[in-house]
């Protein structure tokens, strides 16, 4: 990933910030694909993003909508996503 333009960035908190994000970014890639699908890093971005709060909505929600939606294993999968995506940021 290219970080040249993080580089630029004169306010120090915001570039501490993009880095931190693509840090995550690169870890839920490498998680999602421990999963067995790359698909998952994008699972994991909504766990992180309910854990910290910039996206409201419960894990029980969460498993409530997939599960109308989606056969039990990938239900399964897509929770241990979420979950792992929330895990990252504690």
């Amino acid at each position: 990933m290219d970080l040249t333009l993080i580089g630029m960035v004169d306010n120090q908190e915001l570039r501490h910030s993009l880095e931190e994000g693509i840090h995550l970014i690169g870890r839920a890639d490498d998680a999602a694909l421990k999963l067995g699908n790359p698909i998952y890093g994008n699972i994991m971005m909504i766990g992180a993003l309910a854990a910290i709060g910039d996206l409201p909505m419960e894990r029980e929600d969460f498993r409530t909508v997939i599960s109308k939606t989606m056969a039990s294993e990938k239900t399964a999968a897509n929770l241990s996503a979420y979950d792992t995506g929330a895990q990252m940021i504690h």
